[in-house]
């Protein structure tokens, strides 16, 4: 059975009162390796925090960007599974009404 959850990070710019207080990065993103790395603002010489996800997105990436990786391939199964189920439900109506006809109950 395939994974029925995927877990992406994705780091935001900073906003003006973080740029105004003159903070530092402190969130690393490797997309190619789907890591997120957090540095301790208080202690720069430890190792950093490293966690891995599904996908991971820096602040470069676009709200497309992301679609196109996560959104249209969940999309599309969703559509997938629909039409399968439509076209069941189509089947079986179409027997069911073939029955009823044969028995003059159509």
């Amino acid at each position: 059975m395939a994974e029925a959850v995927k877990v992406i990070v994705r780091c935001r710019p900073m906003n003006e009162r973080e740029k105004g207080l003159k903070c530092g990065q402190v969130v690393d993103i490797d997309g190619q390796m789907a890591r997120c790395s957090i540095t301790n603002p208080d202690d720069r010489n430890a190792p950093p925090k490293t966690f891995t996800f599904d996908g991971a997105y820096d602040i470069a990436s676009t709200t497309e960007q992301i679609y196109a990786d996560i959104g249209f391939p969940l999309v599309e199964v969703i559509c997938l599974i629909l039409f399968s189920y439509s076209h069941l439900t189509i089947m079986v109506r179409t027997k069911i009404l073939s029955k009823l006809e044969m028995h003059g109950r159509a």
